[in-house]
């Protein structure tokens, strides 16, 4: 696994443009990377991700895997319905230290599935399956659209990434700037749970964000959790997001704290992470991040931090490598190599 892996990262350093031939050959059809397929004038439009990657954690278990091949279907039905559908294959393809080529744990998943209806900008209906709106990562998390081939840990641990039911939505002008909220319920099961996510039974929340999209943006978020669990029914999670970008710097962040309301005392859990990125050309970027998680069972925080490029060609294609370490790890704080292949088709 290792010379591959080094051959892997150095494809990644070195990766080239796309050939301004192809381009224009696809913008004839009709078709603009990154922006979907329009299917001619049916309101349909195709597109998706993929993500190759390979991991070396600490401790071995190196493997290279297709980690996702995620397919979605947008039809636009007039002003004011959208219907969206996205169905990922996950795992779908691996090659794993000593042992070899595996499709073991491919799943073919409903990620998401909802219907919109637009009263006006400020107020928007969603019924359905989609991504729960309690972190910016997460409403963000298609690997081409974030910078490093790992997800910080708070955002994947302490709530369930989707939420099916009902949300209202929207934006308006405050004060110079934009408002932008997300009040959510999940009361519905999931047609397609993850097996290893934070799943609750039923949960209603809200997410408030203010600033200027794409610039600079300060979010708050509360969400009561209905659990599965006997012993713990009832949990409470508080959040706060924040963004910051200028001439191609970024900064941006995220703090989470649960707190279980239930017949035996649990721990409280809670995580942040804190991000930067540096541009070194117009094409290469360098990215910082420092995480803190404190897990139910952890006895102190895990405190990691991550270093990494990111080489995108084109805006819809970025190669990325990055190295991770820290003190006080678990099962739950992988760290070590990671690269990755992203498009936005």
């Amino acid at each position: 696994m290792v010379k591959p892996f080094i051959n892997f990262c150095a494809l990644i350093l070195l990766g080239a443009p796309v050939p301004a031939s192809s381009e224009e050959v696809l913008s004839e059809a009709g078709y603009h990377l990154g922006r979907g397929f329009p299917v001619a004038n049916t309101g349909l439009t195709l597109g998706g991700y993929t993500n190759l990657e390979v991991v070396a954690p600490h401790g071995g278990g190196a493997h290279f895997e297709l980690s996702d091949l995620s397919l979605f279907l947008t039809w636009q039905a007039g002003e004011r319905w959208r219907f969206f559908s996205e169905v990922e294959l996950e795992n779908g393809l691996e090659v794993a230290e000593e042992q070899g080529f595996t499709t073991g744990e491919a799943s073919l998943r409903l990620e998401r599935l909802y219907g919109d209806y637009s009263f006006a900008e400020a107020l928007n209906v969603r019924l359905g399956k989609y991504l729960t709106p309690v972190s910016r990562w997460n409403l963000i998390h298609a690997d081409p659209l974030v910078w490093t081939t790992s997800r910080p840990v708070v955002t994947e641990r302490i709530f369930s990434q989707h939420a099916t039911g009902a949300m209202l939505f929207g934006d308006t002008p405050l004060l110079g700037h934009e408002l932008e909220y997300q009040l959510f319920t999940s009361v519905l099961d999931d047609p397609a749970p993850r097996p290893r996510d934070a799943d609750f039974d039923k949960a209603y929340g809200l997410r408030a964000a203010y600033g200027d999209p794409g610039h600079s943006q300060l979010g708050f978020s509360y969400t009561d959790i209905r659990s599965n669990y006997p012993f713990v029914p009832e949990y409470h999670l508080f959040g706060m997001d924040g963004f910051w970008s200028r001439e191609r710097y970024e900064l941006s962040g995220e703090f989470f704290y649960r707190r279980a309301d239930g017949k035996i005392p649990t721990q409280d859990v809670w995580g942040l992470y804190a991000q930067a990125v540096f541009p070194l050309s117009q094409r290469l970027y360098f990215i910082a991040r420092q995480e803190v998680y404190q897990g139910e069972f952890s006895d102190q925080p895990a405190q990691l931090w991550i270093g990494g490029l990111a080489y995108k060609p084109v805006p819809p294609v970025v190669f990325k490598l990055e190295y991770g370490d820290g003190l006080h790890k678990t099962p739950e704080t992988p760290v070590g190599f990671a690269a990755s292949i992203s498009v936005l088709f």
